[in-house]
């Protein structure tokens, strides 16, 4: 079966939220404060996203969380923002620890959450449909009408960071500086 038969699926049965409402882009909603980026699974995709890592480094008081695989710990350059490691199931790479991810951000809401993987993972699409935010941003593919409100296309001919700009610029979070009505994580 395809993801977006899986996603039907799981919306059935319950083991999902409902497709993510419309967002309005205006001066008055205000731009996203609390910011949650997931990270990549698949090795390749991840040293991509190492992008993201080194442009939020401008942005040190922001109120950003990095949820980042477990395996991945000793690839991170210390950054300046909260990380929480999630892990994956023994034995199976590209099975996240769903529990454990969902138990973390249970009672939790943000602002915006942002899916970096430019593939939807099935695991990954039950977290992100659980984690309260109105702005859930990601990569444009199969499934992604059933998770996401704000998508990016992506092109095979442009490297994933012009996608991953817009990511940012969407949070405002793009190279315009710094932005002091962010706070720290806490």
């Amino acid at each position: 079966m395809g993801i977006t038969t899986w996603l039907k699926f799981y919306k059935t049965i319950g083991w999902m939220s409902s497709r993510p409402r419309e967002v309005l882009f205006s001066p008055g909603y205000p731009q996203p404060k609390r910011l949650l980026f997931l990270f990549p699974i698949l090795v390749e995709h991840f040293d991509e996203s190492i992008y993201i890592l080194r442009r939020l480094e401008r942005h040190p008081g922001a109120t950003i969380l990095l949820a980042i695989p477990s395996l991945f710990r000793d690839r991170i350059p210390t950054p300046s923002h909260q990380i929480f490691y999630f892990p994956f199931l023994k034995g199976k790479l590209s099975k996240v620890e769903l529990e454990v991810l969902q138990a973390r951000f249970r009672y939790d809401s943000f602002d915006a959450v942002i899916n970096l993987d430019p593939h939807l993972n099935l695991g990954m699409a039950r977290a992100i449909s659980m984690i309260r935010a109105p702005k859930r941003i990601g990569v444009s593919g199969p499934g992604a009408d059933d998770i996401y409100n704000i998508q990016i296309q992506t092109q095979p001919s442009r490297p994933l960071r012009a996608a991953y700009d817009q990511m940012l610029n969407l949070c405002d979070l793009g190279p315009l500086g710094e932005h002091p009505d962010y706070r720290v994580w806490g």
